[in-house]
């Protein structure tokens, strides 16, 4: 009954806003990866696909956006 009373907006299939913060942080991330994936796009010319950047990128599993960077030597 406490943990209702804490959080008495949310509901069950109801999403929790997301803070400013966390937007920022999302935008930030979106910003590098697309600056990678245009990188990479240059260094391959006619070769480039996106749909295999996306699958290499994301093979590599959970890493940080600097990892990316050096993997794809950008």
């Amino acid at each position: 009954m406490q943990a209702e009373r804490s959080c008495p907006r949310w509901q069950p299939g109801r999403t929790i806003p997301v803070t400013r913060l966390a937007t920022r942080t999302h935008k930030v991330g979106q910003r590098i990866w697309e600056q990678v994936r245009d990188a990479v796009r240059a260094q391959e010319g006619d070769a480039f696909s996106f749909k295999d950047f996306h699958k290499r990128a994301l093979d590599m599993g959970g890493v940080g956006l600097d990892t990316l960077r050096s993997v794809f030597h950008v």
